[in-house]
């Protein structure tokens, strides 16, 4: 049997409706917490000449969960640097073509930004992984040159 267009008119209206008022509470309520958490030190990326990444574009990448702070120390002495954040949903992301994008938005929050490290939160529910990297032409004064924190 056909619908009626007035009983479909009727299931729209109701399914409006609880798009309008139900599904933003439903949303608003979650277990996520992004603040709170300890900063932990992050020693493991590499600097050289005015450069930094915590980690190679092929090496594995830094795990980054939900309310995740980093301080990414570089050492590269100057508070004159870009940093770019780059996030994948896999640990290698080119090495299984899941690929990877610049950070946008509160994914990756910069918090912090001193000549020895930069703070970044993971201000989402997402568990993600980053990779940060850190450029100046600053270094030749007073920042590191050649200088590698690997492994500290």
């Amino acid at each position: 049997m056909a619908q009626s267009p007035l009983n479909r008119t009727a299931w729209l209206f109701v399914a409006s409706l609880n798009c309008l008022f139900l599904a933003p509470s439903n949303l608003a309520c979650s277990d996520c917490e992004v603040h709170g958490d300890p900063v932990l030190k992050y020693n493991h990326g590499k600097t050289s000449e005015g450069y930094y990444e915590s980690s190679g574009w092929n090496d594995e990448w830094v795990y980054f969960p939900q309310g995740r702070t980093y301080q990414f120390v570089h050492d590269l002495g100057t508070e004159k640097y870009v940093v770019t954040l780059y996030l994948a949903f896999h640990p290698r992301p080119l090495e299984n073509k899941a690929g990877s994008s610049e950070s946008s938005g509160n994914m990756g929050t910069i918090e912090i930004v001193t000549p020895e490290y930069f703070q970044v939160r993971n201000d989402t529910c997402a568990e993600m992984y980053i990779r940060a990297v850190a450029i100046t032409n600053d270094y030749a004064h007073g920042g590191a040159s050649g200088a590698s924190n690997e492994g500290s």
